[in-house]
Order: structure tokens, then sequence, then C-alpha cells
């Protein structure tokens, strides 16, 4: 079971899989899809991936590359699955993690490792996002406004559902995408009929605008 939980990790070389859970997962960029949230559909955040590569390989495009095909089409929570697997020394059994460092496994590589630089990353990254998110809302109200349409909700202590946008507790919505969506929520993201419709958004526009609603309504709490 373990061995087919891990066939993808085949061929990894350990340096770039902590490279990749670092950028994938603790910085929060997804790699793999064109989507305005992620590092191949968001100039800024393509940006920040090219720094970080850079800072972890220098010129070599090589290993940039290796670290790239890492975290390839994975999700956040993916990614630090794989990075469990590899460097139980950062994620002892039963117990909570360490705080970020370069793992024992390690100890004989070259590894450039900033925490500080690598929180300027992250917080780079959930900045970009939130504009983004802002951004979508104000389109999304806008549109809402101009259709004369309105947005029913209904809220508990442990989630909010708001139309077709499911975002449980302690979720950040920054980190819902289209793809792993289903994962998260356990739920399958669903256009409504004015989207398809009347409007004909593709599922993207049509994700990305429920979001922005959803959010806008959390705001309102």
């Amino acid at each position: 079971m373990a061995r087919s939980r891990t066939r993808h990790l085949v061929g990894t070389k350990p340096w770039a899989q902590f490279h990749a859970y670092v950028l994938g997962s603790v910085i929060g960029i997804r790699w793999g899809k064109h989507t305005p949230t992620s590092g191949m559909g968001n100039k800024d955040l393509y940006g920040i991936v090219r720094e970080y590569l850079t800072f972890a390989a220098g010129s070599d495009e090589w290993s940039k590359k290796g670290i790239l095909d890492a975290m390839r089409d994975k999700s956040s929570s993916t990614i630090k699955g794989d990075a469990k697997f590899a460097f139980p020394s950062l994620f002892p059994r039963n117990r909570k993690a360490k705080p970020l460092a370069v793992p024992d496994e390690l100890a004989d590589e070259e590894v450039n490792f900033d925490l500080q630089l690598i929180e300027s990353w992250r917080e780079r990254v959930k900045a970009i996002k939130k504009e983004f998110l802002m951004n979508e809302n104000a389109l999304a109200q806008e549109t809402a406004t101009e259709d004369g349409s309105t947005v029913d909700g209904t809220s508990n202590s442990n989630s909010r559902v708001t139309v077709n946008f499911f975002i449980p507790q302690g979720v950040n919505p920054a980190d819902l995408t289209l793809e792993n969506y289903r994962e998260v929520t356990g739920k399958r993201f669903r256009m409504t009929k004015d989207q398809a419709k009347v409007r004909s958004l593709t599922r993207e526009q049509a994700f990305a605008e429920s979001k922005a609603l959803a959010v806008s309504q959390l705001g309102d709490n």
C-alpha cells in the first residue's frame, strides 16, 4: 500500500522535493495549470516562482525543472504529504511538525535556505491572491447589480454556504481552486443556470465569481 501511495515520487530528488514543499506548500504557489491564482496564470506569482528558483538553484535550469516537476499539478496538501514521507525529521510520527528548516535528510547536501526570505515570499503571495479576490468580488457585485440578481446564503457555526460555493471553517478561500475544490470541501462545484445558460461563463470564470461572492458574504458576518 505504501508503495502505491509514493509511486509518483520515484525519480524525484529529495533536494527538489524539499524546495517543492517550500514553494508549493509553505509559500503557497500552485504550478501546472493556467489559473488566475497559479504560478503559470498570474504574472506576479510567476515572478515569485522565478525569484525562488533562482534563490534555490542559481542558473541550473535542470535543477529548477526538478523542483517544478515535484510540485506540478499538486495541491498544497498533497505536496505537504509528499514532504512528510520524504522528511520524517521535519514531521516526526504522532508529533507536531517541527519549525521549517533544512531537514536532517539533506544534511550532506548544499541547500539554500532563508526563513525570513521565505516568509516574505509567503506574505507577497497572500497579498497577490487577496487583491485578485477583491477585484473579482468587485466585478461579481457589479455584474449582479446590472443583472438585478441577488445572492442568497445561509450560515451556521461551522461553515457558510453561498449559492453554489462552500467554504469550510478554517479554510483560506484563496487556497480553494477549481482543481482542489472537491478534495478540500467534499462537494462538487456546480455552475448556476445564470452562469452556464444565460451568461455562458466558463467553469473557471464561474468558480472565480462564486468564490468572490462567497468571500464577500463571509465578510458581512
